[in-house]
């Protein structure tokens, strides 16, 4: 009686410290992610638009009545779910955001402490939530979302093959479906349960197989729907567009493809020197401990071959994901693309810290089970701590330090008093967006409008929430980034095309080519020209009953072409001419004014004629094969040098350009 007594009162004391450590991490995780003020991405505001429209009963379509096949449904909905509750604007949209950021660590302790011990999950959860890099990628994107979900079900999937009871594995299942409708990326872990069963002997059982059929059977009822609905609407979407579609189309030989995956994932974690890089800098300038994460999963990796079940699922996990790392790395996509690989990273870092911890406590002999226990813990507070330290105030590269994420809490102002200025809302959605979506209202709430980049008019359309009927210009982008494993490719009107099969109109229809970039933020796009011929734009005028043409700073250069062009009348501007309306007047004679190029576009081809010589022939040639540009006019173009019929017009976002009341006199 008194051994179970005292079985009961250790397993009560168990679980009330793993409830103070939830508490715990809930409260920090809390006070970290409600942030005094916002910076909104270009992809936030993107899914933010989505969600308006959803909320609007209008279903999952873009601003401009698009259907959405490339990305789940589900964070949209989230999103508007927000929007329902706390009403349309940025601060309601980044709820879902803010819950899966302090979610994260508390089910990245979880899984630390089911693979291997309540320390390992402590450490881990500590790690993850002192670090800059964690916070910032987590807090910018939905990439905070997917990773949530697809560790809950590595979660209870192991849980499951344990011998855990069913609903284990049903709610695994669910659960990786949930991220799938989040994320595609998700599908990198499906083949997970199977590798297990494969890999571990003590998995395999007549009984296991059965339970992974079944964790199949609610995986695929999950995702059947979104699936179902992708193929009804268009069976060529489903293989993505973009760089998706380029990469399919390349011809890989065995040798390229493996020389593909081991450069792309050095570019990861190093960062890639190409001048084309607009978003990778590298998990070794992102984290001040990335030296650890490599020590760490080598040590994983050894310890998965002593049979340390928890460490063989974290390198399979790894090495799953190590595709999609190696793609991230060779096309410089964002590194917070895999928050997931972070988390992952710092858990394995947490499990190699303590198990020297654990290995130092052996060296110092004591007596009896709780205190060895006791040792361990203490020697896993003195190895770990230094780490945590040191990532929490040591600044390198882009690693601010965990302190600096901090420093925007809304905690943090209060006990500083430094409240003089009102919370902000920065980045494609801020304050002068919101001035213009009201601005265009009252002028145009009726009317179709065109103008602006993608991310100006998803801002636009989100401030306005949803009552503004916007499209876009209709820009072509010529993706001419030449490599062995890359494909030049057009993408018009949200599709990609080939170059050889897109037929351009004649060049004297050109109205601008440029090498402009969607924010001001980015580094000058070494990677794509964009082009608009005036017969498109008229035609799709037409088409759309636009009413109205709006201009941004995005755009500010074509303000000089609707100025001159008798088709338009300009009706009103605001921001010192950053933001201009004019009205269309199909009934005037109109007559073509060019504008043809932007000066950038002169600096950009010159770098890429120096630093991808081939991507630069390709460029070239299309410009003159494709475009029907003279050769000589190329190379003025590329000396700086305005080539004859040509109007040079300086891109400058800040330019104010005249006023309207300036233009009537």
């Amino acid at each position: 009686m008194s051994i179970e007594r005292n079985a009961d009162s250790l397993a009560t004391e168990n679980r009330l410290r793993s409830l103070g450590i939830h508490v715990a991490l809930l409260v920090v995780g809390a006070v970290t992610f409600l942030t005094y003020d916002i910076d909104i991405a270009d992809d936030m505001g993107k899914y933010m638009s989505y969600a308006v429209n959803i909320l609007g009963g209008k279903g999952y379509v873009d601003y401009n009545g698009e259907d959405l096949l490339t990305r789940g449904p589900l964070f949209p909905t989230m999103i508007s779910f927000s929007y329902w509750l706390f009403g349309v604007s940025p601060w309601s949209a980044f709820w879902p955001t803010r819950i899966f950021c302090v979610l994260n660590p508390i089910i990245v302790y979880a899984l630390g402490k089911t693979l291997f011990n309540q320390r390992v999950g402590v450490a881990a959860a500590v790690l993850v939530l002192t670090s800059y890099a964690v916070s910032f990628w987590s807090y910018r994107h939905m990439d905070a979302v997917w990773p949530f979900f697809t560790l809950a079900s590595i979660l209870y999937l192991y849980k499951g093959f344990q011998g855990g009871r069913l609903g284990c594995w049903i709610l695994s299942g669910a659960l990786a479906a949930t991220s799938f409708l989040v994320k595609e990326s998700t599908l990198l872990f499906f083949p997970l349960p199977i590798l297990l069963l494969a890999v571990v002997p003590e998995f395999r059982s007549r009984k296991n197989v059965y339970r992974v059929l079944i964790w199949c059977a609610v995986l695929l009822a999950g995702i059947a729907p979104w699936l179902y609905f992708i193929y009804v609407q268009s069976v060529s979407e489903i293989a993505g567009v973009g760089r998706a579609t380029t990469l399919l189309g390349s011809d890989f030989g065995l040798v390229r493809l493996v020389a593909f995956y081991f450069e792309g994932l050095f570019d990861y974690y190093n960062g890639s020197p190409q001048p084309t890089q607009t978003y990778l800098r590298g998990l070794s300038s992102w984290f001040s401990v990335s030296g650890l994460f490599l020590v760490a999963w080598c040590f994983a990796l050894y310890r998965s071959f002593r049979a340390r079940r928890g460490a063989l699922v974290l390198v399979i996990c790894l090495l799953l994901l190590s595709p999609y790392m190696a793609y991230a790395g060779q096309f410089q996509m964002r590194e917070g693309q895999l928050v997931i690989v972070f988390l992952l990273s710092y858990l394995v870092l947490a499990y190699c810290l303590c198990s020297v911890a654990e290995w130092l406590a052996r060296k110092i002999r004591t007596t009896g089970t709780e205190a060895r226990r006791r040792v361990a813990a203490y020697s896993s507070v003195v190895i770990v701590s230094p780490v945590v330290l040191f990532q929490s105030f040591t600044a390198s590269g882009e690693d601010l330090g965990g302190l600096a994420f901090l420093q925007r809490a809304l905690t943090t102002h209060y006990l500083q008093r430094d409240l003089d200025e009102p919370r902000s809302v920065t980045g494609s959605i801020n304050p002068e967006v919101s001035g213009a979506a009201d601005w265009l209202k009252a002028i145009a709430s009726e009317s179709r409008v065109m103008g602006g980049s993608f991310v100006e008019n998803r801002g636009i359309f989100v401030c306005s929430k949803g009552d503004l009927k916007l499209v876009e210009f209709p820009v072509i982008r010529i993706k001419y980034l030449v490599t062995e494993s890359y494909k030049p490719a057009i993408k018009w009107e949200g599709r990609t095309y080939p170059v050889e099969d897109f037929e351009f109109p004649p060049a004297e229809d050109l109205l601008f080519l440029t090498t402009y970039v969607e924010t001001a933020t980015r580094s000058p796009d070494w990677s794509s020209l964009y082009v608009l011929y005036e017969s498109h734009l008229l035609q799709k005028i037409e088409e759309s009953g636009v009413e109205y043409v709006f201009v941004g700073p995005v755009f500010n250069f074509l303000i000089r072409y609707f100025n001159s062009s008798p088709y338009f009348t300009i009706v009103s501007d605001r921001g010192n001419g950053r933001f201009r309306v004019y009205r269309v007047d199909p009934r005037a004679r109109h007559t073509t004014h060019l504008i043809r190029y932007t000066r950038r576009t002169s600096t950009c081809m010159k770098g890429m004629k120096r630093k991808e010589p081939a991507s630069f022939n390709f460029l070239a040639d299309c410009l003159t094969r494709r475009m029907g540009l003279k050769r000589s006019e190329v190379n003025r173009l590329m000396s700086g040098r305005e080539p004859e019929g040509f109007e040079a017009v300086r891109f400058d976002r800040g330019a104010a350009g005249p006023t309207t009341d300036s233009l009537r006199k």
